[in-house]
């Protein structure tokens, strides 16, 4: 189910702005974003691509492209896609904590003669932002939220007319990049595409339509998602609970999300780890 929106906006001094729409907050939104691991170009992308190529047919003069989320990445796909004579006119991309993009897009000769007019900003706690492969170079920018809450842009703090900087991402953020990364990048786009179907079937059994509404319900989320996965193979499982646990602590225990956290309540650590060993049975 395609989230793809676009909108033009009006001349920005000599520039004119090709603005990206992302995805929303709901598991289905979080699905668009996942199914990047595996699947290139998905619609969307194509869409993107074809929207550069109209837009420049009806506007003169240099064009920027961006957007946050899956919005970051289309604009980074679209800037790589379209048209030699298009391409040329782009003077700066901007992708707002947007995915990454499989290997393949990464080593294609597109994405070389694009990379270098790439502005990548992720939050500290940036989750989106670092899934998959990625080869831009990225700022990290302070927020005033926590956890996953940073992938809103309007909690990026702004000094003037630039954000505010920081040097490093959150042991949170790394944690889970960690985490997924391992798994996806150690089985082909087939496998992975199964691992990512097989995730959402469990956080879709929940009958959340938010990943927060999970995080804040444990109590009855967890064993509603331990009956939905018993039924996958072990690696599947083994993908689910680590990324479903890695994705939790970093929501929960925020400080060090990669350790048991006693002054966190050691009974939330208890509850992950007895679901995480009860599904790798």
């Amino acid at each position: 189910r395609a989230q793809y929106r676009r909108c033009q906006r009006g001349r920005l001094l000599r520039f004119s702005y090709l603005s990206f729409r992302g995805t929303d907050s709901t598991i289905v939104g979080w699905k668009e974003d996942f199914n990047m691991a595996f699947r290139c170009p998905v619609p969307a992308q194509e869409s993107a691509a074809r929207y550069v190529d109209e837009a420049a047919d009806a506007i003169d003069g240099p064009l920027l492209c961006g957007g946050h989320s899956k919005g970051g990445n289309l604009a980074v796909y679209g800037a790589a896609m379209c048209s030699d004579v298009a391409r040329e006119r782009i003077e700066r991309v901007y992708s707002h904590d947007g995915p990454g993009f499989v290997e393949e897009f990464l080593n294609g000769n597109a994405f070389a003669d694009l990379s270098g007019r790439i502005d990548k900003t992720l939050p500290r706690s940036s989750i989106f932002g670092m899934m998959f492969e990625t080869q831009e170079d990225y700022a990290i920018v302070e927020s005033t939220e926590f956890s996953l809450l940073q992938h809103n842009p309007f909690s990026w703090v702004v000094d003037g007319r630039d954000f505010v900087y920081c040097e490093r991402l959150s042991a949170g953020a790394r944690y889970v990049d960690g985490s997924i990364r391992e798994m996806l990048l150690a089985v082909g786009p087939a496998e992975r595409e199964r691992f990512v179907d097989a995730l959402f079937s469990v956080f879709e059994a929940t009958g959340a339509e938010r990943f927060a509404d999970i995080a804040g319900n444990l109590r009855e989320s967890l064993p509603v998602m331990l009956q939905a996965a018993q039924g996958f193979d072990k690696d599947t499982r083994r993908f689910v609970s680590q990324t479903i646990v890695a994705i939790l602590k970093c929501a929960l225990l925020p400080k060090r999300p990669q350790i048991d956290m006693s002054t966190a309540g050691k009974s939330l650590a208890e509850q992950l780890e007895a679901w995480q060993s009860e599904l790798l049975r």
